[in-house]
């Protein structure tokens, strides 16, 4: 098992009625000082305990102040060289928002100012506010997990397509010397038919890359630079709360997928992976090529494990996932409390109880990769670095 922590930053208030008075919070200088200084202490430590990876949230317009990280790779230049082993990454870019050209380039960058100590995340998006926005070039849709009507069905459909192409693109940039591309959403070179009256066709066609200049001085494709530290290219991680369709892809091209979403979920999603897998060729066993994500809390009683995810997540999920997941949070069960321990996305208790929490997790489906969700600034940080140093000393050496 390669342990990872995904960093959620978000803004450190002490209640709702705090939150309220300083709205927008998202905007407080002080409050994100606050929590981004902190970051350093957080990866020295993370790095010193043995952990694989770390990853970085994509998150955009969040004035309310939970999950406030619009630029991951930002984030791993800064932050990779206080760690000395650890690899950082991101789950992930959100590709229908971006330029797969400029990801392509930015993320061979930061492969080579980490030395190969780099992995890349893409995700899809949910959330319409900023996908729609950030994404209108592409008229991009959020994918959904409610796909009951055919206009569901047809927007995740969208997204889903988008996804697919943009990460495409980003491969053939880190992989080809140069290439062309004619997608249903992104052109390479644009126009398709080629760019006319480039006045450097010369120097091009004598010293760039073979295939750039046609021979009526036309750019015909174009050489995405610098290329990847690591080759054929970094590790690809995509991060999946319930698409099969994702994880099936995954496996046939051979990227880690990795599941925040409970056991029912995972265990469709990990026979899809190995379905994908299988139709290339490749045989799978369960949780191969594969991670899942969790929140976890250790305490030394129970009680003060639960008590953590009190103060912690529970606000986050009764102010804002709430809203996005009505089905995972349905009413009627108990106390939000309640409710957010039955999502099953928690690992939550003494160090023996989460090792069986854990253990009866990999006794089914035996991830290769597991990933402790920090909500950093929402979890005080003297408490979360007792919590990623209890499960990397107590926990983890028990699934090595």
């Amino acid at each position: 098992m390669k342990t990872m922590i995904q960093m959620v930053p978000s803004m450190p208030v002490s209640s709702n009625a705090e939150r309220k008075r300083l709205r927008p919070v998202g905007r407080s200088v002080e409050k994100y000082a606050e929590i981004i200084d902190g970051m350093v202490d957080i990866v020295k430590a993370a790095d010193s305990l043995g952990y694989w990876g770390m990853s970085f949230i994509e998150h955009h317009f969040h004035s309310e102040g939970f999950e406030m990280l619009p630029c991951p790779g930002i984030m791993n230049a800064w932050l990779g060289p206080y760690a000395t082993r650890m690899r950082m990454g991101q789950l992930g870019y959100v590709m229908g928002t971006h330029n797969p050209l400029r990801v392509a380039e930015e993320t061979a960058l930061l492969d080579h100012i980490l030395k190969g100590r780099f992995f890349v995340g893409f995700a899809r998006g949910y959330q319409a506010r900023w996908v729609r926005t950030l994404g209108q070039a592409y008229e991009s849709l959020p994918t959904l997990s409610n796909r009951e009507s055919p206009e569901q069905a047809e927007a995740d459909e969208n997204n889903q397509q988008i996804f697919r192409e943009m990460v495409t693109i980003v491969k053939k940039a880190w992989t080809q010397q140069s290439f062309a591309h004619d997608g249903a959403y992104f052109k390479v070179p644009y126009p398709a038919s080629g760019i006319e009256n480039y006045p450097a066709y010369p120097c091009a066609q004598e010293y760039g890359a073979p295939g750039e200049i046609d021979e009526h001085n036309r750019v015909r494709q174009i050489s995405v630079v610098p290329a990847p530290y690591q080759r054929p290219h970094p590790p690809v991680f995509i991060s999946s709360s319930g698409s099969a369709e994702s994880a099936r892809w995954s496996g046939q091209e051979g990227f880690t997928c990795c599941y925040f979403a409970p056991m029912q979920g995972a265990r469709a999603q990990d026979v899809a992976y190995r379905q994908g897998a299988a139709e290339v060729g490749k045989t799978l066993s369960p949780g191969q090529g594969q991670g899942l994500l969790r929140f976890l809390f250790v305490g030394k009683t129970r009680d003060e494990a639960y008590e953590k995810v009190d103060k912690t997540i529970v606000p986050f999920f009764s102010q804002f996932a709430v809203h996005f997941f009505p089905v995972l949070l349905a009413e009627g069960q108990g106390s939000m409390f309640e409710r957010v321990m039955n999502t099953g996305l928690i690992v939550a208790g003494t160090v023996d109880e989460v090792k069986r929490q854990i253990d009866e997790i990999y006794t089914e489906i035996p991830f290769e990769y597991f990933s402790l969700v920090a909500y950093n600034g929402l979890e005080p940080q003297t408490q979360l670095i007792e919590d990623i140093e209890l499960f990397a000393a107590k926990v983890a050496p028990e699934f090595s």
